[in-house]
């Protein structure tokens, strides 16, 4: 008799479907980045546990040669998303042997799965099947492991989002673009897994049928989403963290004046003469090797000599050029989003953000009050 697949069950292959295909994709991209692969092994996990639901649903489950079958890879879902949060804020990071006890819970509950299977495998009825596995404590033992999987996805879901907020205050201050994608899909991905922790936990909870179908729906959808959106994004190239200068040491920079001086001369040079703020991917590293400086000098005279910090100084400079711009008619040759993106600025949103920011009004009201301002002078 042909198998008839519910709605649900078609659903989830797609997703499966489009998983495989993209982690496969994903394998043979060169050069193969790790948060790439990470991403990919992701899918999989995903795609796995979409199939160990429709093992249930479509009773394949029953079959004695697939009852017991050790795919149950819940614990492995929350650390790899974990290090493919890292390896996307930090592109030097390799999963080295230090990093295997990460995965220690998920290789013990696997061996002892892996055991089982292979204990009752030989047994061709399913009653028998079961009972066997009872004495060995399967229930018991599988009910722990989901307990531990909800616990240690909160665990790894914190520290994801500290590392997202860790990087987030570098780019902030080391680095002149308001609009960086990958923190944007990192924050997208920490919300889409935190649904899908409480969805899980709710499962579990549950225990139903229908709690577990919408679970898997959720992340089948979830495999759609991480497969196309990320399949393109590549990790940040976020400069080392420089240290702030702290109130003990301004004594100490205050021997330095002659130093700290011409740094600040070369700071300006390159901003008010070489116009370096018209770089859209500036960052403080990019800029200490055009002048020939240290990023912690830099940043401490940025600080301190100058009061502000680097991603307001340079929006404060490319402000700067587009009113001067907006007000010697350049606006007649390019839009206001053609000059932003001209001086500097990577998106149109983050450009509006920072001009009424700063300026208080939008461009478009910043142009009509001097010109407002310029028709009641010839009168």
């Amino acid at each position: 008799m042909n198998q008839q697949f519910s709605v649900f069950e078609v659903i989830l292959f797609v997703g499966i479907i489009q998983g495989f295909v993209i982690s496969i994709s994903l394998f043979f991209q060169k050069p193969l980045h790790l948060n790439k692969r990470l991403l990919a092994y992701i899918l999989v996990v995903f795609n796995i546990l979409c199939i160990k639901i429709i093992l249930h649903t479509t009773h394949l489950w029953d079959n004695p040669s697939i009852r017991y079958l050790p795919i149950s890879l819940e614990l492995l879902i929350a650390p790899i998303i974990y290090f493919y949060a890292i390896s996307l804020t930090n592109s030097s990071f390799k999963i080295s042997k230090k990093y295997l006890w990460h995965f220690l819970p998920y290789a013990i509950f696997a061996a002892y799965s892996l055991i089982v299977y292979l204990t009752v495998l030989p047994i061709s009825t399913i009653g028998e099947k079961d009972k066997l596995a009872e004495a060995l404590y399967f229930n018991e033992i599988k009910a722990f492991e989901d307990i531990l999987s909800v616990i240690s996805a909160i665990v790894y879901w914190v520290l994801s989002y500290r590392q997202i907020v860790h990087y987030d205050k570098i780019t902030y201050l080391q680095t002149a673009n308001s609009d960086i994608s990958t923190l944007q899909w990192l924050r997208n991905i920490m919300v889409l897994s935190g649904i899908l922790i409480a969805l899980l936990g709710f499962s579990l909870w549950q225990n139903q049928l229908i709690s577990w179908k919408f679970f898997h729906v959720f992340l089948a959808g979830l495999i759609y989403y991480m497969g196309f959106r990320g399949y393109n994004i590549n990790p940040l190239n976020i400069p080392k963290e420089v240290k702030l200068v702290s109130d003990k040491q301004k004594e100490t920079n205050a021997l330095l004046n002659p130093e700290r001086q011409l740094a600040q001369i070369a700071i300006l040079q390159a901003l008010e003469h070489d116009k370096i703020y018209l770089t859209v991917e500036l960052t403080i590293d990019s800029l200490a090797k055009s002048i020939n400086l240290s990023p912690n000098l830099i940043s401490s005279v940025i600080n301190n000599e100058l009061n502000t910090n680097f991603r307001s100084l340079i929006n404060r400079y490319r402000i700067d050029e587009i009113k001067q711009r907006l007000l010697t008619n350049d606006v007649e040759k390019l839009s206001i989003a053609g000059l932003a993106y001209e001086c500097g600025f990577n998106s149109e949103a983050s450009f509006y953000r920072v001009f009424k920011a700063i300026e208080g009004v939008s461009p478009k009201e910043f142009l009509e009050k001097h010109k407002n301002n310029d028709s009641q002078k010839m009168f």
